[in-house]
């Protein structure tokens, strides 16, 4: 249960219920570094991100800035569009879930059979949520040909070690090609 949204960018919304998340006016460009720096690998495990202890909120500032990882370029570009057009786009992933949900119900059951490889971050708090063993995809992804936990690394794999990642896939696309 939120008690306070003032220091939140967008109050969720309950999908259940239909609702809209809003906007608090507290939103401004400083929600990429934060959402950088928080879902990363970088802070001590004790201070990460964690979806389920409200103390360790992705709404906190990021004591770094924009993390090393990270292309500034990119981050500001980002920064500049978001206090130009408000948060009304990153909400737009809200508006779309309830049909997104109402049309995947057709694909309900069914597995992925094309090859799939399977990189992410040990670190990443949405590991809290469900922690992940290729044991627990193969049911549904029959054909996984790689599965590649990073230690240390956060959600943002691809940039955080992003060689390593570039390396795994380009080994499983070689595979694919013969």
């Amino acid at each position: 249960m939120i008690e306070s949204t003032e220091n939140l960018c967008a109050v969720p919304m309950d999908v259940s219920r239909n609702s809209m998340p809003t906007v608090s006016p507290s939103c401004d460009g400083k929600t990429f570094p934060r959402m950088l720096y928080w879902r990363s690998g970088l802070p001590e495990a004790s201070e990460a991100w964690n979806p389920m202890d409200p103390s360790k909120s992705l709404n906190r500032p990021s004591p770094v800035g924009i993390p090393s990882f990270a292309d500034r370029e990119d981050v500001e570009a980002a920064i500049a569009a978001f206090e130009r057009d408000g948060f009304h786009g990153p909400l737009d992933i809200y508006r779309a879930m309830l049909p997104y949900f109402d049309q995947a119900k057709a694909f309900a059951g069914a597995k992925i059979q094309q090859p799939a490889f399977f990189a992410f971050g040990t670190a990443d708090g949405m590991m809290k949520m469900r922690a992940l063993r290729a044991e627990d995809l193969i049911p549904n992804v029959p054909n996984l040909m790689g599965f590649l936990p990073i230690e240390g690394v956060g959600h943002w794999p691809q940039l955080e070690a992003s060689e390593i990642v570039n390396e795994a896939l380009v080994a499983f696309l070689g595979k694919r090609n013969g």
